[in-house]
């Protein structure tokens, strides 16, 4: 298998690839692309938390104490509740991450660059389409 040499169009050829083709083509998508994949994963990293903890401070007016099992349930609800919001907002944040490696990364097999900013708004526009589609 590894003596056809495939049709290589950009980061990895289109054959049945090796476990070592398939590193060294991840490693090459990052090189190629690092505004995409590396800028846009720690921007959205930063997003997330910041916007968590902002919502967190606004529905709960604070941080929440830890959850002490032995105290008031109001305090556990809210520690819990806390933990919840972060939860989501990470999610949907990271569903928009997942759309804009999702657009750089097959760009990439095929031999084009993709810039965060061109990932990003393809990735909006697959979330925007995805979230208005009936289930």
């Amino acid at each position: 298998m590894s003596g056809d040499p495939g049709l290589r169009l950009g980061i990895v050829p289109l054959r049945p690839l090796t476990v070592a083709e398939l590193v060294g083509g991840a490693l090459d998508a990052v090189r190629r692309n690092p505004g995409a994949l590396l800028g846009v994963g720690f921007g959205v990293a930063v997003l997330a938390e910041v916007a968590s903890w902002l919502a967190v401070l606004v529905v709960f007016g604070g941080r929440p104490a830890p959850a002490d099992l032995s105290g008031d349930i109001g305090h556990v609800l809210a520690s819990y509740g806390a933990v919840l919001l972060r939860t989501a907002v990470v999610g949907v944040v990271g569903v928009v991450l997942a759309a804009a490696v999702n657009t750089a990364v097959p760009r990439a097999v095929f031999g084009h660059t993709t810039s965060a900013r061109a990932a990003l708004r393809a990735g909006g526009a697959r979330c925007r389409r995805c979230s208005a589609s009936p289930c």
